[in-house]
């Protein structure tokens, strides 16, 4: 961040990290504004070592256009990512120890129809409507809410038993849980499914809990849809009796 443009701090809360090859880690940059005035600014991506490039691969990030911080705000917003072990196999990148990731924060000239970067703040108020793109970018590439894919629809899931999807082949840690999704279930599902349930086939996790939050509230308002008939989602599950 420039500080004679924007008057504010712009820095990551880890200085360096340690990964392996492979290894998904989440990291998080922080923007401070230190004037009595909103700030709304642009944050663009760079990464060192061109060669290295291919091999950097974010999960999630805040690169952004017409963001806006409020008066004396702060907010830590994150950075999800993995460095593919492909890297030590190619000669040209083996001998890479160490990459730079860095961004650069500066002033919008157009400030109107900005958004709040307090989004990013985990107690922020729910928001369904980021968590569908969310949804869309993080998950759909193995779920959707009308049809079994790679994994379980979930469509109505909210509320629902767990492992009870007609056609699809759950494993059986997941069967037998005997758990109900309720949004706190859901989190610690997300945060890290096989330390929540041993034995659980998910290798997918959502570390940022500001993003969690969000695609819990976006699957809620369609399971309460689906429960209102107000939405396109046709159940294709049955309670067992007794539950």
């Amino acid at each position: 961040m420039s500080r004679p443009a924007c008057r504010g701090r712009f820095e990551p809360e880890q200085r360096s990290v340690k990964v392996r090859l492979g290894e998904e880690k989440l990291v998080f940059f922080s923007a401070e504004n230190l004037t009595d005035e909103p700030i709304v600014g642009h944050a663009t991506f760079n990464s060192t070592l061109a060669k290295a490039g291919i091999y950097f691969n974010k999960i999630q990030c805040f690169c952004f256009d017409g963001e806006r911080l409020g008066p004396q705000q702060k907010v830590e917003m994150p950075v999800d990512f993995f460095v593919d072990q492909k890297l030590a196999d190619n000669p040209e990148t083996h001998e890479i120890e160490s990459i730079t990731l860095s961004y650069t924060f500066f002033r919008s000239t157009d400030p109107q129809g900005a958004k709040d970067l307090s989004r990013f703040v985990a107690s922020a108020t729910p928001d369904p409507r980021r968590g569908q793109a969310l949804f869309a970018e993080r998950c759909a590439a193995c779920h959707s809410l009308h049809a079994n894919k790679t994994g379980p629809l979930l469509g109505g899931v909210v509320g629902r038993l767990a492992g009870i999807v007609s056609g699809y082949n759950y494993s059986p840690a997941l069967n037998g849980a005997g758990l109900r999704w309720s949004t706190d279930a859901l989190d610690q599902w997300l945060a890290d499914p096989r330390k929540f349930i041993s034995g659980a086939r998910m290798p997918v996790r959502v570390l940022d809990p500001a993003t969690r939050r969000d695609i819990i509230a976006y699957l809620e308002a369609q399971s309460r849809q689906a429960r209102d008939g107000a939405s396109a989602i046709t159940p294709q599950w049955q309670e067992p009796s007794g539950h």
